[in-house]
């Protein structure tokens, strides 16, 4: 089994609505959440650090 890290985010009151739009994407397409905020985080990275390659594919075993 692969070795996981865990990354806690706070959410401010004011962008609650951010997590209840996570949740409903999450049911709607039927993925998981940390998956959703991890595939966020690597296209977000991808396109604000241009001068670093691209890391390897995010893997799901």
């Amino acid at each position: 089994m692969a070795s996981r890290r865990q990354l806690n985010i706070y959410v401010p009151d004011q962008n609650e609505g951010l997590l209840e739009r996570l949740r409903r994407l999450s049911e709607r397409t039927g993925r998981p959440i940390n998956r959703l905020v991890l595939n966020a985080i690597s296209e977000y990275l991808q396109r604000h650090t241009p001068a670093l390659p691209p890391s390897a594919p995010l893997t799901w075993g």
